[in-house]
């Protein structure tokens, strides 16, 4: 009884050091109606959509603060600045060569500007260059299949070299900057996410219900170093990295709730590089478990969320 005191003790103090959920203020960064034309955005009708998404299935930022939208019923990428303003618009082939559509399920940019996008129907994935040129497809055995099973994430290093996640498995298949097949990583390093150093962000649940560490893992994989503990309140349903500002703070995406029911709260928190909650912000409602491919942060560390309703697509920052 004494033992369990003295754990419960230490936890209230961990909860108590944790900054409160700050309610947050939100501003709209994109604001897109689903309708025909170029100033449009995914499917304005049921039928036009793709594999039953009607809307755009992922955004990311790139160092500069520009917003990249995969706009998948359009079959395209759309650039905009970190202001919201329309840059350019990056095709990507819109069928199969048995002419089946094409879904474009993640997206990622390098320091350079290289654009690298998921396609989750031929699991493959295109490099464009900085102009919008296609450059390279990546991804294929020397016998033509794919070597994913089910691509769902990506992420790129500064070398670099990539990181896909497969869906279904949910591993981390590394490959070199030419598209060859360099390791394999477990579940932990599910979503990829590379840090300033490239080091890769590992998160582990499942030694407390409330409970995730989060660890780095060296470019090499040869050193592993503890950043974190996060303690909720509640169980975690689910926590995963979303991504780094400039100043090398990584952020979580944190879901909490009695399993087996629907959760209860959703979280963003900001890690500074000594491993310190400096930052948790309340989402009004979940992205979906596993879907924080709908969640960015920009270099100067605004949080950002996709958003939709039955007429309109935004992607909305919370402060």
């Amino acid at each position: 009884m004494k033992t369990r005191h003295s754990w419960l003790v230490m936890l209230a103090l961990v909860l108590l050091a944790l900054p409160p959920a700050v309610a947050a203020e939100t501003l709209d960064v994109l604001s897109l109606a689903f309708v025909d034309g170029p100033q449009g955005v995914g499917a304005p009708t049921p039928d036009k959509a793709i594999d039953d998404f009607t809307g755009p299935t992922a955004f990311t930022v790139d160092p500069d603060g520009n917003i990249y939208l995969l706009d998948a019923p359009r079959f395209c990428v759309k650039v905009f600045s970190p202001d919201g303003r329309p840059v350019r618009t990056v095709d990507y082939p819109a069928a199969t060569v048995a002419g089946k559509p094409v879904l474009g399920i993640d997206l990622a940019v390098d320091a350079r500007g290289d654009l690298f996008v998921a396609n989750a129907t031929e699991g493959l994935i295109w490099k464009f260059d900085g102009q919008g040129k296609l450059v390279a497809i990546l991804g294929r055995q020397e016998n033509g299949a794919s070597l994913f099973e089910l691509l769902h994430r990506l992420a790129v290093d500064s070398q670099g070299g990539l990181l896909a996640g497969e869906g279904m498995t949910t591993k981390v298949i590394r490959l070199s900057p030419d598209g060859r097949k360099t390791a394999v990583l477990p579940e932990p390093f599910y979503p990829p996410v590379v840090g300033p150093g490239d080091e890769l962000v590992m998160v582990k649940t499942g030694a407390s219900p409330n409970r995730a560490d989060v660890k780095l893992c060296s470019a090499d994989q040869k050193t592993v170093r503890h950043l974190a503990t996060i303690e909720m309140e509640k169980p975690l349903l689910n926590a995963a990295p979303v991504g780094y500002d400039a100043r090398g703070h990584l952020y979580l995406f944190v879901v909490v709730g009695e399993f087996g029911d629907n959760y209860e709260a959703a979280y963003v928190l900001e890690l500074d590089g000594e491993g310190k909650t400096c930052r948790r912000v309340q989402l009004p409602e979940s992205p979906g478990i596993g879907m924080n491919r709908y969640l960015g942060v920009t270099p100067d560390g605004r949080i950002l969320k996709a958003d939709a309703d039955d007429k309109t697509f935004r992607i909305v920052e919370y402060r």
